[in-house]
């Protein structure tokens, strides 16, 4: 959440304050200032108020007092916030509340259109993660003004109307809209709606009519012009790629322009455009020689889509007022990479810039959110922010300068030598995968500011540096723990030694053995094996605090025995052969201790630390 020069970011257990003009730029409030212990999902900033939207209902932070304070009455799965229209309003599976500006008086709102079939998907959620991205699916956008509240749910445009005390669904397929004053534009299968709040009125435009046809990728709006980008269908019958391009609606006239081509360039494949940024419009589409067929997914080979085999990224620049002009990016796949494929396979393939699927302007350059893909591999990506074109004083003119900032942002492939690592791709390759989420690109006076899963970094001229970096990761499997009075221990296999800290409730890294595995903590001793170590982008050694192989953690007198009389077969947990219960919620769970301090059981799992309360004797 954006509040003025202030950055306030969360992860699964901390909230950060963040201040990128102070020296000490974070503060961190945790358990201790009485946050709830679930994972916080979006927050928004209203006066002295954070309201914070966690995994288990709704929490509000006083920013004057630092003290957070739990919901006992509004709890929910999945939900969203927004500040607007002198209120606060949140949409949840468990239905819809608000609250006037600067009190905490929230009013349950009726049920809106769809709340049941969210609620009944919700209730279906397995992983954090997959809840994660279907809040991004069923509750993309959320939105208030003078009118009341508009939403998309489950795939409709709904709004609440304050004065009627009632939903009305504006309009039935929407997947993404924007607000311009009080007008919102919502943009569906086939279709653009302009919805006029103050009037209670709306206008369709039908794709392939009014604007292109296929499927829509981007839109945004000023005060002149509505603007939609979308990429073309392949037509099998006709072997050509149908629609797409740059759709314009000039608000003046009320006229369409489609652009599907600049300078007899094919730029039909949008990916992202900006309106009314730094002396114009841009768009970002992407540059091909020749269509290629591929499977559609590794385990559905046999249903084949025809995609074009990108050579670089087209930057489309309008003057007010004037046409587009483009700048073509070629050759932007310059990094070798191995490529893991189904099987155990592996090749090495050239790796770079590929999309560019988010854009904004600062510090007199044109940044992007980046899709970075191999040059032959026919899946995978990873993600990283670029600048595209620079304005450097005192020239008149935009040039290409194309740079990516994946180290400096802890983004990317977090191996940088490979590309879709991962476990199920054969045993020789046991490291780990993925990419970090990118959460935003905030433009700032003094630059631009970049969250992703990693950290918060801050443009420092021509760089990055990190106002939170989160060197802590459970990117290195649990090996072994041992509980004492103060907290439990940790050992991981690439030679982290970290700590549950009993009174914060926070994980925090202790230290690393360089190139060793710690295989067993016993008595406030750690014992480490030597182990091939390679720390993901972003990290260097002298980021890990260095610890001794004869390591001794705290006195043994505060040490407590944690043998566990239970283990995992599968994702039950057994005592001997006897299943006691099932683990939901996990994946590849082991036993590592039992806490008698906290009569728990700690597992490690696929993607971090578990625990579970001591089963009864019973």
């Amino acid at each position: 959440a954006i509040d003025g020069p202030i950055i306030w970011a969360a992860d699964d257990q901390t909230l950060f304050r963040i201040d990128p003009r102070a020296a000490e730029n974070v503060q961190r409030f945790t358990a201790a200032e009485g946050l709830p212990d679930e994972a916080i999902q979006a927050m928004a900033v209203a006066g002295d108020d954070l309201w914070l939207i966690t995994r288990g209902g709704l929490a509000r932070l006083d920013r004057k007092s630092g003290r957070a304070d739990v919901s006992k009455d509004i709890r929910f799965n999945i939900a969203a916030i927004t500040v607007g229209g002198n209120g606060v309003w949140l949409v949840s599976d468990a239905g819809a509340w608000m609250t006037p500006l600067g009190k905490q008086q929230w009013k349950k709102l009726p049920d809106f259109p769809g709340q049941p079939d969210l609620a009944q998907f919700a209730q279906r959620g397995f992983w954090y993660k997959l809840w994660s991205a279907k809040t991004r699916l069923w509750l993309p956008w959320l939105h208030a003004n003078a009118d009341g509240l508009y939403a998309i749910a489950m795939n409709r445009l709904v709004r609440y109307d304050p004065t009627a005390d009632k939903w009305a669904t504006v309009c039935g397929s929407a997947w993404m809209a924007t607000a311009q004053g009080r007008t919102i534009w919502a943009v569906g299968t086939n279709q653009v709606v302009r919805y006029d709040g103050q009037k209670g009125t709306s206008e369709t435009f039908q794709a392939g009519r009014a604007q292109a046809a296929g499927r829509a990728v981007g839109q945004a709006a000023d005060d002149k012009a509505f603007y939609l980008v979308s990429q073309p269908d392949y037509d099998a019958k006709a072997d050509k790629f149908v629609g797409g391009g740059i759709s314009k609606l000039d608000l003046a006239t009320g006229k369409w322009t489609v652009t599907e081509s600049v300078d007899g360039t094919d730029i039909r494949f949008c990916q992202s455009v900006l309106a009314g940024s730094s002396g114009g419009d841009w768009a970002a589409c992407k540059l091909y020689d020749r269509v290629v067929q591929f499977g559609a997914h590794p385990g559905m080979a046999h249903i084949k889509k025809f995609v074009p085999h990108a050579t670089g990224i087209g930057v489309l620049h309008a003057e007010p007022g004037g046409k587009w002009t483009l700048t073509k990016l070629d050759n932007l796949k310059t990094e070798s990479a191995w490529v893991l494929g189904q099987r155990g396979t592996a090749t090495t393939d050239k790796i770079g810039a590929d999309a560019a699927i988010r854009l904004c302007c600062a510090d007199r350059k044109l940044w992007a959110i980046i899709q970075c893909v191999p040059e032959d591999f026919y899946s995978g990506y990873s993600l990283c922010v670029g600048s595209l074109m620079r304005n450097p004083p005192p020239a008149a003119a935009w040039q290409a300068g194309v740079r990516l900032y994946s180290d400096d942002t802890a983004s990317g492939s977090e191996q940088p030598d490979v590309l879709l690592l991962s476990g199920s791709h054969g045993p020789e390759f046991v490291l780990g995968e993925g990419c970090p989420d990118m959460l935003g690109m905030e433009p700032t006076p003094a630059g631009l500011v970049v969250v992703n899963e990693n950290g918060v970094f801050a443009q420092r001229g021509d760089s990055f540096a990190p106002l939170l970096r989160e060197n802590f990761r459970v990117y290195w499997a649990g090996t072994c723990a041992a509980p004492s009075d103060s907290g439990v221990w940790f050992g991981g296999d690439s030679g982290t030694i970290s700590k549950l800290d009993r009174k914060t409730g926070r994980v925090e890294l202790v230290g690393l053995v360089p190139k060793s595995k710690v295989v067993s903590i016993f008595g406030g001793i750690a014992t480490v094996a030597d182990a091939p170590v390679v720390l993901p982008r972003g990290l260097t050694a002298k980021d890990m605090p260095a610890v001794d192989k004869s390591v001794t953690l705290e006195p043994a007198a505060s040490a407590r025995p944690g043998v566990c009389d239970y283990v995992c077969k599968g994702n039950y947990l057994c005592k001997g052969d006897t299943r006691v219960a099932f683990l939901r919620g996990v994946f590849k769970p082991a036993v590592l201790c039992a806490d008698p301090v906290a009569n728990r059981i700690w597992l490690s799992t696929y993607d971090g630390l578990a625990s579970i309360p001591m089963p009864a004797d019973k």
